[in-house]
């Protein structure tokens, strides 16, 4: 492209793009920022100063509420309707000024979180050329830190009336309460390298990254006080810490308006792929031709405005800066609320990196975000046997002959018998669970009262495995009692085909949104040592990290005679901890427990997952093996710092 108007923010990816774009196209590349309400009067502040300082052209473009439609009404697609007004007000400055292209700093992990936006940008024939390129966020902070740029370590930022739950309403007295909120917050504890205030009515929710989150517990009162002025009756700091994108967590189980970057979208279909190919450097140089280059001193050819000095770099920079990230670099950066790990960098860390160092960035990472409890479940298998599926590593599937246990749904009284035994034996939660790929009406009126009876018996968390379950149901199980619903992936999506063909993920999908619209906690994961690659572990620990789960139950192959997975034979050790570093590196925040396969591993092997990212577990008797015993597994958390709910009595 020849000249370009460059819609600019000064974050992160507009920054580094506005730098190369104008080293190269000069006075053919303009930039253009938008002062409204909704952007931080800081951030506007910096848009103008770095343009000054660039020595670009800088066009200022106010914005007014009432003008973009349904930004007040605040819809989940709100984004989609702003970046139209806007962009459409870009598009026909660039045809004025005669300028070939708008390009804006959408990068690949962008296509991870819920963006309507997305689809008002390629309607209106917008380029994303770091998007283009392949290029993430880890690696444009790289390219940033090569140029010197002072935003290469920048916090992401975020519009403002991201921090307002869809359907509340948005007026410019909200939004400017937000900012000074953030302000305030900002002043009273600095160095947080993440803050979000999000509003709720009258409560103030803070993130911050989970290892500031104790210091900001502990002023809460006065925090809270100091906000009261700003119109906020209540305060509360956010246990989980800060979350890219927390209030579109419901909408990655509930498709969009728009239907756009929704509903617990699968793993890019290029992600995987362009890990495997290690690097994409041809990717980069055909998307960014054109562009490379340094940024211009004012009134000079070379050099730059860089805040550290700068310097003109090699204009094959962007295919000659590394790529690769170290372990305890990715540890730093999610424990700072930094963007989350990719494809290509978890790929290259198995493939790669030393075994220890690996292991240690993941137990850094659970130690800043695991609580420090250790939740045990129990399960009662309620009906066994003779299932219709045809998954090849499960025992009670009728397509195999395995000698598998049989019997029917057992009753509410022995669902209730085990509740209590579980509570008696330490257990936090108990999962009712039946085999079979649906219920029947008269199964879910059976649950119902099983579950009624168990909420009689034992105050513990009750919870479902019930295969594929309507939303109906799932309405009148979670009235009876039911918190959690467990639904599996089992493994990456490109490689469940292939290991069942009765049903899909999309159906199971179905079912964990189903769970998450009627406000249940869902628990979803896997086995591991079904044959996958690495390119497949990395695609199914994403593929959770699009889930969401509020638990992820860790299986390993428990290989079953006379199933088609029989004589795989169990994972190797070393493979199963580092599996579990993988999935802890993808989910930080979320709890990883320890589900089937725990008895064929020793006690040596399970203290090493611990280490490296197990801070759950399952203990006490599975469907078809042996469990855990819940002594063994609660000294071994006990050992590794973890508290334990002891068992009644002692």
């Amino acid at each position: 492209m020849g000249s370009a108007l460059v819609a600019f923010s000064a974050g992160v990816d507009s920054t580094f793009l506005l730098c190369v774009a104008h080293g190269e196209l000069g006075e053919r590349c303009v930039a253009a920022t938008v002062r409204a309400p909704f952007v931080p009067e800081k951030e506007f502040a910096e848009a103008v100063s770095f343009c000054r300082g660039l020595g670009v052209e800088h066009v200022v473009l106010d914005a007014d509420l009432a003008a973009i439609p349904h930004f007040a009404e605040n819809p989940p697609d709100r984004c989609y309707h702003c970046k139209r007004h806007l962009f459409s007000r870009l598009v026909a400055l660039a045809r004025e000024r005669g300028l070939a292209a708008v390009v804006e700093g959408s990068n690949l992990d962008d296509d991870r979180d819920y963006r309507p936006g997305a689809r008002a940008i390629r309607e209106l024939g917008v380029r994303s050329p770091l998007r283009e390129a392949g290029l993430t966020k880890a690696e444009i902070r790289a390219l940033s830190r090569a140029l010197g740029l002072a935003t290469a370590d920048k916090p992401s930022a975020a519009c403002l009336a991201s921090r307002i739950p869809y359907g509340d309403r948005i007026t410019a007295e909200l939004l400017d309460r937000v900012g000074r909120a953030e302000a305030l917050v900002s002043d009273r504890f600095p160095g947080l390298a993440q803050l979000r205030v999000r509003v709720h009515g009258d409560l103030a929710r803070i993130e911050v990254p989970p290892a500031d989150v104790p210091r900001l517990v502990a002023e809460l009162p006065s925090l809270a006080a100091a906000l009261r002025p700003l119109g906020f009756a209540r305060a509360e700091v956010d246990p989980r810490g800060y979350r890219v994108g927390s209030l579109n967590e419901p909408l990655r189980c509930a498709p969009g308006p728009t239907g756009e970057g929704c509903a617990l979208p699968e793993p890019h279909p290029g992600m995987i792929e362009r890990a495997v190919r290690g690097g994409g450097a041809q990717l980069r140089r055909s998307a960014l031709a054109g562009l490379p280059g340094s940024p211009r001193r004012e009134g000079s050819g070379e050099g730059g405005v860089l805040s550290r000095g700068g310097r003109k770099p090699p204009r094959d920079l962007l295919d000659s800066a590394p790529m690769q990230t170290s372990p305890s670099s990715l540890a730093d950066r999610l424990i700072a609320g930094g963007d989350p790990a990719t494809a290509e960098e978890l790929l290259d860390l198995l493939g790669n990196a030393p075994r220890e160092e690996l292991r240690e960035a993941a137990h850094r990472v659970t130690a800043a975000f695991a609580p420090k409890h250790f939740d045990f479940c129990s399960i009662v298998n309620a009906r066994s046997g003779r299932c219709p599926e045809n998954c090849k590593w499960c025992a009670q599937s009728a397509h195999w002959k395995t000698g598998c246990e049989c019997h029917g749904w057992i009753g509410a009284e022995a669902c209730a018998k085990a509740a209590k035994e579980a509570e008696n034996n330490g257990a936090d939660r108990i999962g009712i669970v039946t085999s079979g790929r649906a219920q029947t009406p008269a199964d879910v009126d059976a649950l119902c009262e099983a579950l009624r009876a168990m909420r009689r018996a034992s105050g513990i968390e009750l919870c479902g495995s019930l295969g594929l379950v309507s939303e109906a149901d799932l309405a009148k199980l979670k009235d009876a009692g039911l918190a959690r619903l467990h639904c599996n992936l089992e493994t990456a999506p490109s490689l469940f085909p292939s290991l069942c063909s009765t049903h899909t993920q999309a159906q199971k999908l179905e079912t964990l949104r189903a769970a998450r619209r009627l406000g249940m906690q869902i628990c979803c994961g896997g086995i591991v040592g079904m044959g996958e690659t690495d390119e497949q572990l990395v695609e199914f620990a994403l593929a959770l990290r699009e889930v969401a789960p509020d638990s992820i139950p860790v299986n390993f192959l428990h290989p079953i005679e006379g199933t088609p997975l029989g004589a795989r034979g169990v994972p190797d050790p070393e493979r199963a901890v580092d599996a579990v570093a993988i999935l802890r590196l993808a989910n930080p925040a979320t709890p990883l427990r320890f589900a089937g396969g725990r008895r064929d591993m020793s006690d040596e092997t399970a203290a090493a997952c611990i280490h490296a990212g197990m801070d759950a577990g399952i203990a006490g008797p599975l469907l078809t093996t042996p469990g855990a015993d819940f002594d063994d597994d609660r000294a071994l958390a006990a050992a590794a710092g973890y508290h334990v709910t002891p068992r009644a009595g002692s």
